[in-house]
């Protein structure tokens, strides 16, 4: 194995660390997208994820459990959307 698939491969199971929240639903939801996405997403993608799944369990849960899609300026609509659409 080369160095970048390792590397990818660790970037890739810190991010599935990250998406442990305490909440089962919400949890498969970010996992999900991970399987989905992770290959195609590009090193800005995955940076902006890293921010999405840093933010408040309350808004996380609001946004994906109770698809309350904030306003259109929010840098994380594109990354709300997709995982929604994977349900």
């Amino acid at each position: 194995m080369t160095g970048s698939i390792v590397d990818k491969d660790i970037q890739k199971n810190r991010l599935l660390w990250r998406c442990r929240r305490g909440t089962r639903e919400l949890e498969l939801l970010l996992y999900r997208y991970i399987d989905e996405h992770y290959d195609s997403l590009s090193q800005e993608e995955i940076d902006l994820f890293k921010e999405f799944v840093e933010q408040s369990h309350d808004d996380l849960s609001s946004w994906l459990l109770n698809q309350e899609i904030p306003c259109d300026n929010n840098r994380f609509n594109s990354i709300i959307k997709a995982i929604l659409n994977i349900r």
